[in-house]
């Protein structure tokens, strides 16, 4: 019994093997985002912005993305972000684009488990797409977190793991991105920092 498992997963291995040496890499990315918040109503309302820098070296990639809208803690384990904003260097004409965005958020058992979702209509004359964000995180200390997280332009998604520290306003994350699909077959490194005040 032993020697037949052995044998199926010899079989399940050696095509994933041959396969992963066309797997190819797609140069590391950056993702840099600084912003802030204004509280309105105590606990409630916040009036928020943010701008996004995302620069891929080795593709020669510089994308630029600004939020600005509010956010409602709608109870204490969910709140909601309707957000307007631009993107730069998005669309293939060049041209800015409209960003109209839902941020959602929602967290378990004390915030240990928590659970983030963005979806996002990018539009102008030329090029209208869907950009989705959709992660999980397991937050054992308040300065770490690991987790999963899946990346969506319009059918094409990526997906991988990732681990993260905070330390005050300023939050680090390296994740992990594998892409299977003919739009996007490959994998990348991202290195993620976000600095966010509130006041």
């Amino acid at each position: 019994m032993k020697k037949l498992v052995i044998i199926c997963l010899i079989y399940l291995i050696l095509p994933i093997s041959a396969s992963a040496k066309h797997f190819s890499w797609q140069g590391a990315q950056v993702q840099t985002v600084a912003g802030g918040g204004i509280e309105l109503i105590e606990k409630t309302l916040t009036l928020r912005g943010s701008a996004t820098y995302f620069w891929v070296p080795e593709k020669g990639v510089n994308m630029f993305f600004t939020y600005f809208g509010p956010k409602w803690q709608i109870a204490d384990w969910i709140w909601v972000a309707p957000l307007v904003g631009l993107a730069g260097n998005w669309t293939l004409s060049g041209k800015v684009a409209a960003d109209l965005s839902l941020w959602t958020g929602l967290s378990f058992f004390d915030s240990q488990l928590t659970v983030f979702l963005e979806g996002e209509a990018i539009v102008n004359e030329d090029q209208q797409d869907y950009y989705g964000y959709y992660s999980i995180d397991y937050n054992p200390l308040s300065f770490f977190n690991v987790g999963v997280q899946g990346e969506q332009v319009n059918e094409g998604i990526q997906f991988g793991p990732h681990v993260g520290f905070s330390k005050g306003p300023w939050h680090f994350e390296v994740q992990y991105y594998a892409g299977l699909q003919d739009v996007n077959y490959g994998h990348a490194v991202r290195i993620f920092t976000l600095l966010f005040f509130c006041f």
